[in-house]
């Protein structure tokens, strides 16, 4: 048996580069630095291997989705979504088919995304553009997400519906949703379905003296005893008052069994 572990331990060190860097793309970033003591061409590979795939720690992602600036003859055609990703205070801008094979490639998790859509604002009688959504979530596939907010993106049917199918797709335990524009039809049910994709928390978030998700806080207070009547999860709320911040937050327990802690 010692024999076999020291020709295992032999044979890894001198493994051939490109076999080194395919292991290295399934690794966790947290666990390369142990590689690096195998031996001094891991150590090599490892340290280029991390400068070109930019595996410095990256904890927090703010994504900014905004609309090209249209010309004047193109003012009513469907606009190109852009975002735009910062790490500290540099800020980038990619187009959201970039970003799978750039940002995120060997990174497989982030604690905190911020999912910010500032000031966009479609005609009367059209639909809230949800393709963001599903254009950001598409780009982060195969990467987990810890907490997702939900920074003035609409509320309507499409957009519950891909924010469901994004922190189902990410194994998201928690979010935060703050928005003007939303309407509370079937709030039940989308709360529901949140929880069913495995989220622990729900917050709703509002600047001093504007609406949770379009509606006053006694709003939420009064339908927390609605909507526990109406589904097998008890709903309640507390307002936390902040300096810049309102904040809601939700709790959904499912009776005889915690859904949400």
């Amino acid at each position: 048996m010692a024999i076999q572990e020291n020709i295992s331990h032999v044979n890894l060190g001198n493994l051939p580069g490109d076999i080194i860097w395919t292991i290295l793309s399934f690794t966790e970033a947290r666990d390369l630095d142990n590689f690096r003591l195998i031996s001094s061409q891991w150590n090599s590979i490892v340290v280029e291997y991390r400068r070109i795939a930019d595996l410095d720690p990256v904890r927090s992602l703010w994504w900014t989705v905004r609309p090209n600036p249209p010309y004047p003859k193109e003012r009513n055609m469907s606009r190109e979504l852009f975002v735009g990703f910062s790490e500290e205070l540099e800020q980038l801008n990619y187009e959201t088919s970039i970003c799978a094979s750039t940002i995120f490639r060997g990174r497989r998790h982030f604690d905190h995304l911020i999912v910010f859509m500032p000031e966009i604002i479609p005609a009367p009688n059209t639909d809230s553009d949800s393709n963001a959504i599903r254009g950001i979530s598409a780009a982060m596939e195969g990467v987990t997400i810890g907490a997702i907010e939900f920074f003035r993106v609409p509320c309507f049917d499409m957009d519950r519906f891909n924010i469901v199918k994004m922190v189902r797709a990410h194994a998201t335990r928690s979010i935060e949703l703050s928005s003007e524009r939303a309407d509370t039809a079937n709030l039940c049910s989308f709360f529901i379905s949140l929880a069913d994709s495995g989220v622990k928390t729900i917050k709703l978030k509002a600047l001093k003296n504007e609406p949770f998700l379009g509606q006053h806080i006694t709003f939420w207070e009064q339908s927390a005893l609605e909507l526990s009547r109406a589904s097998p999860f008890e709903f309640t709320t507390t307002l936390n008052i902040g300096s810049i911040f309102d904040l809601v937050l939700v709790k959904i327990t499912r009776r005889r069994t915690i859904i949400f802690d």
